[in-house]
């Protein structure tokens, strides 16, 4: 289940970054990613009460805005955010109309 939530974010991140976003900090698109899998590692090693694949999603989404938000300006993160919405269903049920770099 956590690959198939990699693999349907994966590509449309990827795009939204190389398509919609200034690069005014360089940035690696494979060093962001590393980076998101190394956080996600650290998590799951420290998270011995992680039980299910839905956990494992949400630390995975958390790892990749964790990493995200430091190189995207506001904008870029409600539009991010609104990307990840269409292709994510493990984030917390939430009305208020917040970004999921708020969570």
């Amino acid at each position: 289940r956590f690959r198939t939530c990699f693999d349907k974010v994966m590509d449309p991140i990827m795009t939204f970054l190389r398509e919609e976003c200034s690069r005014s900090s360089y940035y690696s698109e494979t060093s962001l990613f590393s980076l998101s899998l190394c956080l996600l590692d650290a998590i799951l090693r420290d998270s011995t009460h992680v039980t299910t694949d839905i956990h494992v999603e949400r630390f995975f989404i958390f790892s990749l805005t964790f990493v995200l938000k430091a190189i995207l300006n506001s904008d870029e993160q409600k539009r991010c955010s609104d990307v990840l919405k269409n292709y994510v269903s493990v984030l917390p049920d939430d009305d208020r109309e917040i970004s999921v770099f708020d969570y």
